[in-house]
């Protein structure tokens, strides 16, 4: 069974995704920032990684989800990565 994981830090977005991949049998992990998804893809074989690239500075977590892809590539660089974003710009 193929491992995602989904960093969002919109609930309703990390929930959808969620409910859609589990219905084609996937396992899903969700996470709101770059810690609660370190902690994840340190302790569970991720095969894919569906990651917000401009998470809610205001949500408390200093962590962009593209500094997030580069941690994750520095301990599972084999891992597929989809980046997705529903951000107007960065900064």
């Amino acid at each position: 069974m193929t491992n995602i994981l989904i960093l969002d830090d919109c609930s309703s977005i990390r929930e959808y995704l969620q409910k859609a991949l589990e219905r084609m049998d996937y396992r899903v992990f969700t996470a709101k920032d770059g810690i609660e998804a370190s902690k994840i893809y340190a302790r569970e074989n991720i095969d894919v990684l569906v990651v917000d690239i401009i998470l809610d500075p205001d949500s408390g977590t200093k962590e962009s989800g593209i500094d997030t892809i580069i941690d994750v590539r520095e301990c599972q660089p084999a891992i597929k990565i989809i980046a997705i974003s529903g951000g107007a710009g960065f900064g």
